[in-house]
């Protein structure tokens, strides 16, 4: 057993310990009690922090053919793929012109013989334009009118029904392209002279229906 002095003497107490004490003797840290290590030669030691490596993604490799996998059809994968590039001089397609859409004609109807619509009625039965036939005259007062009154029919298209007969005249002398006085020019339906303050609507004229025309005496 050490007494205090030689305790003292170690240094495994201080001048604090009282009399009689013995303090304990711990050993020497075993990394105090190795020899230092020698430095070594050639090695740099880098004292940069180091942080999270960088993830790297590795692009989708598809499974190789002939596997166990599920096949796709050839015509979906022709599908799939992208349309080649045009080859050579390509010209935009020039689009074909369409033909107008052509009205339907539409036959109204007509009331027993003897009765009529009234023009508003018969103009909301007709609301767009008709083609009105026209019966010509044979005539040899003038050399210049055989030719065009000859008897045949004459075809005048887009006539509204609400046009007056004042207008229907007209329209037949510039469709006829003669020297022939409106004056002259009598329009009859069914046996009945047309007045030109009247219209077709008032008639119930519709759709290919047939009018005359004669020529009043000087």
């Amino acid at each position: 057993m050490l007494t205090t002095s030689e305790a003292e003497q170690q240094g495994a107490v201080g001048p604090q310990a009282g009399p009689g004490i013995v303090p304990i003797v711990h050993p020497p840290a075993l990394a105090a009690s190795l020899p230092p290590a020698a430095p070594r030669t050639g090695t740099t030691i880098s004292a940069a922090p180091t942080g999270p490596r960088e993830y790297i993604s590795t692009p989708y490799q598809p499974p190789p053919t002939g596997g166990s996998g599920p096949s796709i059809h050839p015509s979906r994968v022709a599908a799939m793929a992208p349309p080649p590039p045009p080859t050579g001089n390509t010209r935009p397609r020039e689009e074909e012109p369409q033909e107008p859409v052509k009205r339907q004609r539409v036959v109204v109807e007509k009331l027993a013989f003897g009765q009529l619509y009234n023009e508003i009625d018969w103009l909301s039965l007709n609301p767009h334009p008709i083609t009105l036939q026209v019966q010509l005259p044979t005539s040899t007062e003038k050399p210049e009118w055989t030719s065009i009154l000859n008897g045949s029919i004459l075809s005048l298209e887009n006539v509204p029904v609400n046009t007056l007969f004042s207008s229907i005249r007209e329209r037949i002398k510039s469709a006829l392209n003669a020297d022939l006085p409106i004056s002259r020019m009598r329009i009859e339906y069914e046996g009945r002279v047309m007045n030109n303050g009247s219209s077709l609507a008032s008639v119930n004229i519709g759709e290919g229906d047939l009018v005359s025309m004669t020529l009043k005496k000087k």
